[in-house]
């Protein structure tokens, strides 16, 4: 039987640099395992991957920092998040030859909706879904697209997310493109990520 923490409405906020750890750990989830075996090849130290990972997130800038994140919280816990930003920045293609083959892919479909706003990581913890807490979290996605002026928003996933891509087909998403996933540490490098889009107005 589901304890109280389980059952307990879930607030949407803004991230903090105190939540660096359960984001990383929920960035993770949303990257089948991936992340942590990027950030193990640069943790140093005596640090782990979760400590190196959620150094990243702790900065003040870069796409995974904090300030770009919401989360949600149910029993003093953080249950869910969601990373989001403008794509601002465009990837120069000399730039995107010189990542590695599991971060080239996704920069390649991101670089065809350079200026819209990305969904780029959303998680929540397994005995939390089902609760209407992903569809909070992508509402507030929607709401900072609305306020940084974007039109479009996007989001990519892989090929066989089947239950995220009924919900994202749910609200509207399209898929527009796909690319081979090349490397990654579940994924086989046949199979493929999707870039799926759709209109802010109406989200």
């Amino acid at each position: 039987m589901p304890d109280a923490a389980t059952l307990a409405p879930a607030t949407i906020r803004p991230a903090t640099p105190a939540d660096a750890r359960d984001v990383a750990l929920l960035w993770d989830m949303a990257n089948a395992g991936h992340v942590a075996s990027v950030f193990a090849r640069v943790a140093d130290g005596g640090r782990t991957w979760l400590d190196a990972a959620a150094a990243e997130i702790a900065r003040p800038s870069g796409e995974m920092s904090w300030k770009n994140a919401v989360v949600a919280e149910a029993g003093g816990a953080v249950v869910g998040a969601l990373v989001a930003l403008r794509l601002a920045e465009r990837i120069s293609r000399v730039a995107l030859m010189r990542l590695p083959p599991d971060q080239r892919a996704h920069y390649e479909l991101l670089a065809k909706v350079h200026g819209a706003y990305l969904l780029r990581d959303i998680a929540v913890r397994p005995e939390h879904r089902g609760r209407g807490i992903g569809a909070a979290l992508i509402d507030a996605g929607v709401a900072r697209a609305r306020a940084a002026g974007c039109g479009t928003l996007a989001v990519t996933t892989h090929e066989t997310n089947a239950v995220f891509r009924r919900q994202l087909g749910k609200r509207g998403f399209r898929e527009i493109d796909g690319t081979p996933v090349r490397q990654h540490a579940r994924y086989a490098p046949e199979s493929r990520w999707i870039l799926l889009t759709r209109p802010v107005e109406g989200a």
